[in-house]
């Protein structure tokens, strides 16, 4: 698996989100975060009224419990890593602030600043994943906002890991044709000889990694319907769901350009 200090230089993504149409949905999106490490989670949510397509921490992000930096550089708190989808490289660090009283500027409650501790309203793509650290452990870690139901898009570069979320209320399961389409994937032969694409998955109750999954065409040269255009484990066993989780990020590593569609309505 890949460390997460080795991804800045190894892992790039292009993505594009199109046609999103949305339901009012709040408050849908909940998920448990660890303390003292690295939370990869991903935005499947995108603001009312929103007209960029783009999502605000400000905004949606449910903050009550979140650890925030100090005026005088004193406590450290929470921050956010996020990822330039366009340019396949590591965007701004957003740091948590609520210091309005220290800092005698209403400015500074309640919210995210740059990595000059500057307050700004952040602003980050439906669809999209980002590492969040967090001092302490949050039970129920919460999102609100409108959610996307519709034409998320991705194009994923060949070559290299690309950073996708899961945009569903629900578990994602690639095989299911019904949630996603995947075009242009490249399967992992029988022989072992051609190396396929795969997904690297991160276990958020764990925090570290988890399961890899490895995509094969192969029911020819396996003589077994069931590897025909399906994931399998690290064993290269089929499974039936490759259950990426509800308001989590994963790794996608692309042989040759692939296009991620999410296929059916996203609803409650």
């Amino acid at each position: 698996m890949l460390a997460i200090s080795a991804l800045c230089a190894t892992v790039a993504i292009q993505a594009k989100a199109e046609n999103l149409v949305s339901s009012d949905v709040v408050g849908y999106n909940t998920t448990a975060v660890k303390g003292g490490r690295m939370n990869l989670l991903c935005v499947s949510w995108e603001t009312v009224g929103n007209t960029e397509g783009k999502a605000t921490l400000n905004d949606v992000m449910d903050t009550s419990l979140l650890t925030s930096y100090s005026a005088d550089g004193e406590t450290a708190g929470d921050y956010i890593d996020t990822w330039d989808m366009e340019n396949g490289n590591w965007g701004p660090r957003y740091f948590y602030v609520d210091q309005a009283v220290a800092w005698e500027d209403a400015a500074y409650a309640d919210t995210w600043t740059d990595d000059s501790l500057v307050p700004c309203n952040p602003a980050v793509e439906p669809g999209s994943a980002f590492w969040l650290y967090s001092n302490k452990d949050i039970a129920s870690f919460s999102f609100r906002g409108q959610v996307m139901t519709d034409g998320t898009a991705y194009t994923l570069t060949a070559g290299r890991m690309n950073l996708c979320a899961n945009p569903y209320p629900m578990v994602l399961n690639l095989n299911d044709k019904n949630q996603v389409t995947l075009t242009g994937k490249t399967s992992y032969s029988a022989d072992g000889e051609t190396a396929g694409d795969y997904i690297d998955t991160w276990d958020l109750a764990a925090g570290n990694w988890g399961p890899r999954y490895f995509y094969v065409d192969q029911a020819v040269a396996w003589e077994d319907a069931a590897y025909a255009d399906t994931w399998t484990d690290d064993s290269l066993v089929p499974v039936a769901s490759t259950a990426l989780p509800v308001g989590a990020g994963f790794w996608y590593n692309a042989k040759a350009p692939v296009t991620l569609t999410f296929t059916s309505p996203i609803t409650k």
